[in-house]
């Protein structure tokens, strides 16, 4: 798993939520969180690939990230109950895309939200991010109403996925 130093990729909290760099100790509890996911069969593909285990599946998914946090309530800071990441920067158009994914659970809270914002707001002011991009299945409504209340707007949509956008100039 590629690490970076810590500086780079620091905590983030409000009120609300705590945002753990993802460390190769967290296994157990993040490769819980896909399996949650994949048992509902939200996704076209499984994250969790075939006989891959806890430490080959995060480190995959960390190696894909420009960043990437645990999810954890302020209250309860030592369970993991989701991640968001940055992925795919494009550091000529200054764009990036963001991601997360939540336990069921905890669906619904406005979490996810409080996480973007600080996720948001780093990319901002550390990686100089003129647009954030996210990327969700067109029947994820309530992904994409959440995106709206961020300031996001629709990039592109078809029946399978909708691209959000959002001008970080404009909303940060």
């Amino acid at each position: 798993m590629k690490t970076t130093r810590q500086e780079e990729h620091p905590k983030l909290q409000n009120e609300h939520v705590l945002l753990v760099p993802l460390q190769l100790a967290d296994a157990d509890s993040y490769f819980n969180l896909y399996l949650a996911l994949d048992a509902l069969n939200i996704y076209e593909e499984a994250a969790i690939l075939p006989k891959e285990t806890k430490c080959d599946f995060t480190g995959r998914i960390a190696s894909l990230c420009t960043y990437i946090w645990t999810i954890r309530l302020a209250g309860d800071p030592d369970r993991i109950i989701g991640d968001c990441a940055l992925h795919h920067w494009n550091k000529t158009k200054h764009e990036i895309e963001i991601g997360g994914a939540l336990f069921p659970v905890y669906w619904g809270r406005g979490i996810m939200s409080h996480a973007f914002q600080l996720v948001m707001k780093f990319a901002a002011m550390t990686l100089e991010i003129k647009t954030i991009v996210g990327s969700t299945q067109t029947n994820n409504v309530n992904a994409q109403r959440m995106a709206h209340k961020l300031g996001f707007n629709i990039a592109y949509a078809d029946g399978k996925n909708t691209v959000l956008k959002l001008n970080v100039s404009k909303s940060i």
